[in-house]
């Protein structure tokens, strides 16, 4: 079998476009995770400030 270094180069710039491609979709798969993450916490803050609020409201009997 014979390759020429024209075959190898344009072999190793593919896998090297194919690494790239990889690592942009990783991060974009941990971005949105992130995303996901970030706005369950101001959920989570949200709806315990609410219910902090709520509880305040009937202890101090101004519900």
């Amino acid at each position: 079998m014979h390759t020429d270094a024209h075959t190898v180069l344009y072999d190793r710039e593919g896998q090297l476009d194919q690494r790239l491609h990889q690592t942009i979709r990783a991060e974009n798969r941990v971005g949105g995770l992130e995303e996901r993450i970030r706005s369950g916490v101001e959920a989570a803050v949200e709806l315990d400030t609410k219910v902090g609020q709520h509880v305040q409201r009937r202890i101090s009997g101004t519900c």
